[in-house]
């Protein structure tokens, strides 16, 4: 699904342009963390927002918006106010970061980073991300001498999974972590996987009686339609 959701939101959408107070920079970050081999001699550039307009500096907080799949990391200010105003009650230095495989953080440029390999899209995956997530929030913590800085992970809906994972998975990193509307378990093991997809289906079936098998109908022609890669 998140390769899926890359690969339409990656389809030469004009760029927006960025109120003054944002600094667009980057972190170069490994295409495979977990890889010992490919560490170091494969790298692409994370794009992320820096807001510093309220920081109290080294020893004030730090938030983190733990951006998921969307068409770019410049599109999330324009719904993360509330961000904004939590940022200036807690002045703190607040970071948008870019998901791998989306907006300008693709790691083998457009289009070889929807090859369906596994050393390509398969590097698309919610481990490879909070890695990505971690390694920047510490980066920018020995950057500005933040060291003693407390991170606050945070997002909505799946960047809310991601903040909540960060906490799970990196406590060393994060302290605390904000989860809004997100779906933290949705995963195989946890609750059904497919639950609400069925209860999706049932509501569009009881308002268009045959919605659903339209559908299934227009996305098997689709499929059929699309050369293999």
């Amino acid at each position: 699904m998140l390769a899926v959701l890359a690969l339409a939101l990656n389809a030469g959408l004009p760029p927006r342009p960025l109120p003054p107070w944002y600094e667009t920079a980057f972190q170069t970050q490994s295409c495979d963390h977990f890889n010992a081999y490919t560490a170091e001699s494969c790298t692409f550039q994370q794009r992320y927002l820096m807001n510093a307009t309220w920081w109290g500096g080294p020893g004030a907080p730090i938030i983190i918006y733990t951006a998921g799949e969307g068409s770019s990391v410049a599109g999330i200010f324009a719904y993360a106010g509330w961000v904004l105003v939590l940022a200036k009650e807690l002045s703190a230095l607040v970071i948008f970061a870019e998901m791998r495989f989306f907006g300008d953080s693709l790691p083998f440029g457009s289009p070889g980073s929807f090859l369906l390999r596994p050393d390509r899209l398969g590097l698309l995956s919610i481990d490879q991300a909070l890695a990505d997530f971690a390694h920047l929030l510490t980066t920018i913590r020995r950057t500005y001498s933040a060291e003693a800085s407390p991170a606050l992970a945070l997002g909505g809906s799946l960047a809310g999974t991601l903040a909540f994972l960060m906490r799970a998975k990196y406590p060393a990193v994060v302290d605390a972590a904000l989860a809004s509307s997100a779906p933290v378990l949705g995963y195989p093991g946890l609750c059904d996987p497919y639950g609400w997809y069925r209860v999706a289906t049932a509501a569009f079936e009881r308002q268009v009686p045959g919605c659903p098998e339209r559908v299934r109908s227009a996305f098997s022609s689709l499929l059929g339609a699309t050369p293999a890669v």
